[in-house]
């Protein structure tokens, strides 16, 4: 009895040394085999990989590389699907990584509408305030993920713009161009807000503002999850007479024209498993913009400053929570009403205030989501569609109760808006749908504490 008690402690021991030897085993990269690329280079796809030929990899560290990398692969939004495969050999170790290409050319056509979001707009449903065009999309351009993009649209707004960007110009690939510029005309402008509601002048007759642009923009990518972006930008606007009688600080200096060169700068470091909807890691972004350098006749002085950090948690099993926090400050002089942000603008706003505005020179806003996985991702394929690249359809659905609260500071237009200098909370559930070609849409009802509620539609995410 004493002997076999003495050979199990024996054989218990070796298997804990052989099990810890087994779990810091490493093996080196033999090879990287890629399928499925018919348009992409090679090079797009192993910029964004964990691990490289010829590396060393803890076995501990395995899964954690693989899934990342590939994260990093479909976040560069040219693959449907990515699949990773080790196959081992001894101490060597190769991986064969599988993608599935998506439609790049995209002729697209335009019905935007003039509002800041869909709910706004659907209040009145004011056709006339729609924008109609075509924009030509062309992603992984060359095979090389450079993108050309051109856009003409008529109706409320009238523009001609175009862009391209290379994301590699030098052999290390960690330097990116972007060329972009552009004309843009209106007849109608929002001039002020009043009862924090957007206040527009029309006039049929002629174009009460023009807009010329025009931006050079560096990115420095030395890592795999942060950048650098660097941009030299030149504007030129014109407003008309009516517009300046109406509003006569809707520019700086209450001129008919700004000329102005603008130089800003952006670091943004972004280390979620999927951008386009995370429900893990962590973003952070740091911007600011300078507008007038003092060169130029009809020349602003303006700069502005933003800070953004979200995190992304995996509670357990199907339960995730994010909280976003974003604040924004003017420098310098206070912004004319045409440069000047706040509350209500873009994402940033408090929901369940999505009808506001709450114009500001700074604000405050946090943003708090618990989501419940209800339908987790998976794909469909439909056989009967000969198209591989639209015949598989990504899903998910995703059930939030979510609560904001934001603040804007004012102290220009306060007197006509109450819900200025005053904290805001919005609260209410919600349901998001996740779908083909990183399309978000959601459904969420929603209070806030000037008692208003309602249903509101999204097409992007929250957080």
């Amino acid at each position: 009895m004493r002997f076999a008690l003495i050979l199990s402690a024996i054989l218990i021991f070796f298997s804990a040394q052989a099990q810890e030897k087994d779990s810091t085993q490493s093996w080196i990269v033999s090879e990287i085999n890629l399928q499925g690329n018919k348009i992409t280079k090679d090079y797009i796809i192993l910029r964004e990989l964990e691990f490289q030929v010829g590396d060393s990899i803890q076995s501990e560290r395995l899964n954690y590389l693989s899934d990342r990398s590939k994260n990093n692969v479909f976040n560069t939004g040219l693959f449907h699907i990515v699949t990773i495969l080790p196959s081992y050999n001894n101490s060597e170790i190769s991986f064969t990584i599988i993608v599935s290409e998506r439609w790049y050319v995209w002729p697209i056509p335009i019905i935007e509408n003039a509002d800041r979001n869909f709910n706004t707009w659907w209040q009145n449903k004011d056709f006339d305030r729609l924008s109609y065009g075509l924009l030509l999309d062309w992603h992984n351009f060359r095979g090389r993920n450079e993108l050309l993009q051109l856009t003409v649209k008529a109706g409320f707004e009238r523009a001609y713009e175009a862009a391209y960007e290379f994301p590699y110009i030098n052999k290390k690939k960690t330097l990116g161009l972007r060329f972009s510029g552009g004309y843009i005309s209106n007849k109608e402008v929002n001039y002020t807000s009043i009862d924090n509601k957007r206040e527009f002048l029309k006039v049929e007759e002629y174009d009460i503002q023009e807009q010329f642009y025009g931006n050079v923009r560096l990115t420095i990518r030395g890592k795999l999850y942060s950048r650098n972006e660097f941009t030299l930008g030149y504007t030129n606007t014109h407003i008309s007479d009516t517009l300046k009688t109406v509003s006569y600080e809707y520019l700086n200096n209450n001129d008919l024209r700004n000329e102005y060169l603008r130089l800003s700068y952006l670091f943004k470091f972004d280390k979620r498993n999927y951008i386009d909807y995370p429900l893990t890691g962590t973003m952070f972004q740091f911007s600011a913009v300078k507008r007038g350098l003092g060169i130029l006749d009809h020349d602003v002085n303006l700069l502005e400053a933003e800070v953004t950090f979200n995190n992304h948690f995996h509670l357990f099993k199907r339960l995730y929570y994010a909280n976003g926090v974003t604040a924004m400050t003017n420098l310098l002089e206070k912004p004319a009403y045409k440069y000047q942000r706040g509350l209500g603008y873009g994402n940033n706003f408090v929901r369940g205030y999505e009808l506001y505005v709450m114009d500001a020179q700074h604000f405050l806003l946090t943003k708090n989501n618990l989501k419940y996985e209800l339908i987790k991702p998976g794909f469909k394929t439909f056989d009967f569609i000969p198209f591989k690249k639209f015949n598989t359809i990504s899903y998910a659905t995703y059930i939030n109760v979510f609560a904001d609260l934001g603040y804007a500071f004012d102290d220009i237009y306060n007197q006509q808006n109450s819900l200025s200098n005053k904290l805001l909370l919005g609260y209410g559930i919600g349901l998001d749908f996740v779908t083909y070609y990183d399309i978000v849409i959601r459904t969420e009802f929603s209070l806030n504490t000037e008692g208003d509620n309602g249903f509101y539609l999204h097409f992007n995410k929250s957080i």
